[in-house]
């Protein structure tokens, strides 16, 4: 036999085919680095050495697979979960859509799948690098039917790095929005703090198995009746901290803390730079900084970002500002990636803005990209687990 290689089907003799070469870059690819030969592309990062495949070339959802065996872009997926488009929030402006970004790259959010109804004020959850987000609780008002609000107990999931719509995975305790919530990561165990109702928020802590498809448990009880706070994680480091929020009439500057794999009620932990509710929060998961961004107390809107050590009790420090000062905003991170995003809001010119900032450098916020439409209230959670 003769001929090259690669158009002889013997293999037996001759010359070796040309090989496709390999993309070489400074950084690793992403989801959304589209290979133009597809299935097959190699991608080499000139700083680390390390190579990867690419193994599924869906435009902008693409699976690169790095020679240890991970696909990368784990912890580089983010999800907004619901919301509204206006202040009046009538069932005609609430969203059942889920928005995908990639957290590496500044982008603009995408469409990633539904919700199974429409709600505003629910609470996101993951599991991390385990890939599952769990969408729970909310709320919907109907203003042409007078007392037509609907309050949610259900817990919905997705897999994270899957574009497509929930699944059932169960429900809460009972029906609550304007929670907060975390996890302790790839450890599956969520748990949710506060709410309302009743009155102006409520004590009431739960959990449940991210990965399971069963009902949630009571946890334990918050040092006071809360709704609009935030909470974040140190990931498997099995800490939880809820910070803010309000009572009904006033926002606190509270911080308090959890052991997440052990039920029991909360602990004090420290106070934030300023009291404040309609808050967010996210961190880097287990490098252990937490950071709070925006809220509102007494009509002032704030633009404060603060920080904390997620280890260590402690009140909080200034971190820095978001570019435009805002409420009822949403947060995630790519954990110790060390980039935290901070999306939609009130007033108004905040609805569609996406800040990042990098979470183990103190200063302000950059713009990262623009949601796909307004915003405000949605839910959120990223496949890092923060």
């Amino acid at each position: 036999m003769s001929g090259t290689i690669g158009q002889n089907p013997n293999r037996q003799s001759g010359t070796i085919g040309s090989i496709p070469s390999a993309t070489k870059s400074a950084s690793n690819p992403t989801k959304i680095t589209n290979p133009s030969s597809g299935v097959g592309a190699e991608w080499i990062n000139t700083t680390s050495g390390a190579i990867f495949i690419c193994t599924d070339a869906t435009a902008n959802d693409n699976t690169w697979i790095a020679q240890t065996g991970s696909p990368i872009g784990i912890g580089d997926r983010g999800l907004w979960i619901g919301g509204a488009s206006s202040t009046w929030v009538g069932a005609e402006s609430v969203y059942n859509s889920i928005d995908f970004i990639s957290i590496n790259t500044l982008c603009d959010s995408t469409l990633f799948g539904d919700l199974a109804a429409r709600k505003y004020e629910t609470t996101g959850v993951s599991n991390g690098t385990n890939g599952r987000g769990v969408a729970c609780g909310g709320l919907l008002w109907y203003t042409s039917i007078p007392g037509g609000q609907v309050n949610y107990d259900s817990m919905e999931y997705v897999t994270i790095n899957t574009l497509g719509n929930v699944t059932d995975l169960g429900n809460m305790t009972s029906a609550y929005y304007s929670m907060s919530g975390c996890s302790n990561a790839t450890n599956d165990r969520g748990i949710l703090w506060g709410g309302q109702p009743p009155g102006g928020g409520n004590s009431h802590i739960d959990y449940f198995t991210i990965t399971s498809t069963a009902n949630a448990t009571n946890f334990g009880n918050k040092t006071v009746a809360t709704r609009y706070s935030a909470a974040t994680d140190n990931g498997t480091g099995d800490r939880g901290v809820s910070v803010g929020g309000d009572g009904a009439t006033t926002g606190y500057d509270m911080m308090e803390y959890v052991t997440i794999s052990s039920a029991g009620n909360a602990t004090d932990f420290g106070n934030l730079t300023q009291a404040r509710m309609q808050l967010s929060a996210t961190s880097n998961s287990v490098n252990n900084r937490g950071v709070v961004a925006g809220g509102t107390k007494d009509g002032s809107i704030y633009n404060i970002i603060d920080y904390f050590t997620i280890n260590n009790t402690g009140n909080a420090t200034d971190f820095g500002d978001l570019t435009l000062a805002r409420k009822g905003l949403s947060a995630l991170s790519n954990g110790t990636g060390e980039r935290g995003i901070f999306s939609s809001g009130d007033p108004v010119a905040g609805r569609q803005r996406m800040d990042y900032i990098t979470i183990n450098s103190t200063g302000n916020a950059t713009v990262f990209g623009s949601m796909r439409r307004p915003n405000h209230s949605l839910g959120s959670a990223s496949d890092c687990g923060t």
